[in-house]
C-alpha cells in the first residue's frame, strides 16, 4: 500500500471555520478529497442550520482536489441557494483553480475569474 493513499488518517488536511451568522468563513489546507470533503459538507450544513446564509471559502492552501470534493462544493452551493444564500470562493490555490478551469466549474463555484487564463496556459 502506498503511504497515505486510501488511509484517511495519513492524509494531510485541516479545516478552520468561523461561524458568525449570517456568514461562515472556511479555510482549507491540504488534500481536499473523498475522505476530507465530508468535513466541509458537515461544517457548511451546520452553519446553515445556525443561520448562516453567506459562505466564504478560502482554498489557498489546498494542495490536491478530486472530483468528489468538487461535487461536495457544487452541492454545498445548491444548499446555500436553497435558503437564499450565497457561496463564494475568495482565495484559491493554483491546483484548485486549474481543476475548476478544466472542469468548467468557474462560474458555478463563483471562483474569481481574473486568473483563469494564467492558470489554463500554465
Amino acid at each position: 500500500m502506498v503511504p497515505g493513499f486510501g488511509n484517511p488518517a495519513l492524509m494531510q488536511f485541516s479545516l478552520r471555520s468561523t461561524v458568525s451568522p449570517p456568514e461562515v468563513h472556511l479555510s482549507m489546507d491540504g488534500e481536499l478529497d473523498i475522505f476530507t470533503a465530508g468535513q466541509v459538507r458537515r461544517t457548511l450544513s451546520d452553519a446553515v442550520g445556525n443561520g448562516c446564509r453567506s459562505a466564504r471559502l478560502d482554498t489557498a492552501g489546498v494542495t490536491f482536489v478530486d472530483a468528489s470534493a468538487l461535487g461536495v462544493l457544487v452541492r454545498a452551493r445548491e444548499l446555500m441557494r436553497s435558503c437564499a444564500g450565497t457561496m463564494e470562493i475568495v482565495a484559491f490555490s493554483p491546483v484548485f483553480l486549474r481543476l475548476c478551469v478544466l472542469t468548467e466549474l468557474m462560474t458555478l463555484l463563483s471562483v474569481p475569474s481574473a486568473e483563469p487564463e494564467q492558470v489554463a496556459a500554465g
